[in-house]
């Protein structure tokens, strides 16, 4: 099995960011812009994106 056929939560669970979630969302929502910055791997992209059309499927 490979970490594409994970689902996201599993691919995600390991990353750096992922104990930050809720402050990332929270702060996008807050401000017009917002500036993440993460070494390579840490899910500062991938997972940020997936955070935000999560939270967005449950408005």
């Amino acid at each position: 099995m490979t970490s594409s056929d994970l689902p996201p939560s599993e691919n995600f669970k390991n990353l750096p960011i992922m104990s930050l979630r809720s402050k990332i969302v929270e702060k996008i929502m807050e401000n017009r812009v917002t500036l993440i910055v993460g070494e390579t791997g840490c899910g500062s992209i991938t997972y940020v994106i997936f955070c935000l059309v999560s939270q967005l499927n449950d408005y």
